[in-house]
């Protein structure tokens, strides 16, 4: 899997890339919001590191962006920020952002994360090899799943069908029973 590092600071994103690297993963680096997106177009990028503050663009302008792009799979977008509002926090979950880590950054977190981002990767490549899977083997149900089978649950409720027979069945039973006095 690759991951851009979008970071002004050099030295920080040269420490970044080592600790990344030794865990397995390809780099790649930007310096800015543009230069991210141009990335972006060049490279197959699963996960996003990007500090929150960067000379064109803040966070949630980068995150409005990328998820603006057409793309064949989902980017996982960490950000990076010294302290944050809790209402800017928000915004920028509403807008996208999977994740944040507070600096100084904690690199135990940052590989947690980053193994989140790996495991959505590794469901879009099911996804796109027609496994026909809309969720992962035990992981919750998909909210496409869940709609699905509430779907087909309403039809058999519209057709009189419950899942243990039918409520034709049950009345049938019922009388039945009434006849000879006692309950099935």
């Amino acid at each position: 899997m690759t991951i851009l590092l979008v970071d002004e600071n050099t030295t920080f994103q040269n420490k970044l890339t080592e600790f990344l690297q030794g865990k397995g993963y390809s780099i790649v680096h930007a310096s800015s919001g543009f230069e991210a997106l141009e990335r972006l177009q060049q490279y197959p990028i699963g996960i996003i590191i990007a500090t929150w503050e960067m000379s064109d663009m803040d966070g949630i302008e980068l995150c409005r962006t990328i998820r603006g792009l057409p793309k064949d799979s989902y980017i996982y977008l960490i950000m990076l920020a010294k302290k944050l509002p809790k209402e800017k926090k928000l915004e920028g979950f509403r807008e996208g952002i999977d994740s944040y880590l507070t600096e100084p950054i904690d690199f135990d977190e940052l590989e947690a994360l980053v193994q989140v981002g790996k495991r959505i990767g590794g469901f879009n490549t099911l996804k796109a090899e027609g496994t026909g899977l809309d969720a992962l083997p035990g992981q919750p149900e998909s909210p496409g799943d869940i709609w699905k089978r509430s779907e087909k649950e309403s039809k058999k409720e519209a057709q009189g069908e419950s899942k243990k027979g039918t409520d034709n069945d049950f009345s049938q039973k019922h009388i039945a029973s009434e006849d000879k006095k006692k309950v099935v």
